[in-house]
């Protein structure tokens, strides 16, 4: 059982005793096999392939169709050549 300081309106604060948690089928890790697990995962992503990084939900388009956002390139831009949108980019 856990037990947090939870802050009341009318000032002050008061202990609250928390949910109880179920660990069954739960694997605890020490703060090394954590850290090795998160770079295991962080190389895996690294060595997706871009086609496998979208199929996979790695790399979500946010970008609503028809609109133009302050970070996109320039030569998203509407009427303007291409030669022109790399000089701009100069």
């Amino acid at each position: 059982m856990g037990v947090c300081k939870k802050p009341m309106n009318r000032g002050g604060n008061v202990g609250e005793r928390l949910a109880f948690y179920d660990y069954t089928a739960k694997k605890i890790l020490s703060i090394k096999q954590y850290e090795l697990k998160v770079r295991e995962e962080i190389q895996k992503i690294k060595r997706l392939t871009r086609a496998n990084a979208k199929k996979n939900g790695w790399i979500v388009r946010a970008h609503q169709s028809g609109v133009l956002y302050l970070n996109d390139p320039v030569d998203r831009l509407k009427g303007i050549a291409s030669q022109r949108a790399k000089k701009l980019v100069k």
